[in-house]
């Protein structure tokens, strides 16, 4: 990933805003309603340190939506959170299988209603962004949806400022002065990685994917895929295909490589 050649040294534009993430999430109250920015805007670094304060909080709502971090509970499996998600991934479902998570479907029509807004008012919203440009502009990269919203929504904005996070076009674009605080991203953080199969999944999705790609698919066809480990395996027996299109809201797996070789 690249960032914008004009960003400043992030660190100085922020000011005494800059804090460590233990300390940002201390604006984090019992009762209070945490939304957590999806997919690659999950802010690893800050819900580490909120999951870390277990012991001293209470009653908190936590809408993870499609969040990468699913350690809210100590060892034993209680804790202050309440955790709840539209959509469960892979690690989202032993958990929801034990009560530790609640699953609500997202709204029918997205471009009408902001999940995030319109479930109830967010006292924080903890995102990651993009270090901020000349004019003082953060991006909020790979994952937009709702993330404007629910910043300019509510009560106290944590930014996490992840150096790889791209900037992309569009209204997602946050001002400093918008900012309670600002913390470092965490060094391991990493793009999604395609889910990763079993020898019995495997056999499963070659099978699958070898006939949807055969006898469905046709060149010129337009695709939607979801992100599961059977369809993340069709792009591989895509490679024969031509004037192939893409429908959707997620880029993942192989569709970038399909792309660059012209399928």
């Amino acid at each position: 990933m690249s960032t914008d050649p004009s960003i400043l040294d992030w660190r100085h534009a922020v000011g005494e805003k800059l804090t460590t993430p233990e300390e940002a999430v201390r604006l984090v109250k019992g009762g209070d309603r945490v939304v957590i920015g999806m997919m690659h805007l999950t802010p690893i670094a800050l819900c580490r340190a909120l999951a870390a304060r277990h012991a001293e909080l209470c009653d908190i709502s936590v809408d993870a939506s499609l969040s990468t971090f699913t350690r809210w509970w100590p060892e034993e499996g209680e804790g202050p959170f309440a955790v709840e998600t539209f959509f469960l991934l892979q690690q989202d479902r032993g958990l929801f299988q034990q009560g530790l998570l609640d699953y609500r479907i997202a709204p029918p029509h997205r471009q009408d209603e902001n999940r995030w807004t319109t479930t109830g008012p967010i006292d924080v919203f903890m995102t990651q962004v993009s270090p901020p440009d000349e004019r003082g502009y953060c991006s909020f990269g790979l994952s937009l949806w709702g993330a404007r919203g629910a910043a300019r929504e509510a009560r106290t904005v944590i930014a996490e400022v992840n150096p790889n996070q791209v900037r992309t076009g569009g209204d997602n674009l946050i001002h400093v002065s918008e900012i309670d605080c600002f913390v470092e991203a965490t060094a391991d953080w990493r793009a999604l990685r395609p889910p990763v199969r079993d020898e019995e999944e495997e056999a499963i999705a070659q099978v699958i994917c070898a006939v949807v790609a055969a006898e469905l698919i046709e060149d010129g066809d337009t695709l939607q895929m979801g992100t599961g480990k059977i369809p993340a395996a069709l792009t591989l027996f895509l490679d024969d295909k031509k004037d192939l299109g893409v429908h959707t809201e997620l880029i993942f797996g192989g569709i970038p490589r399909l792309v660059g070789s012209g399928v």
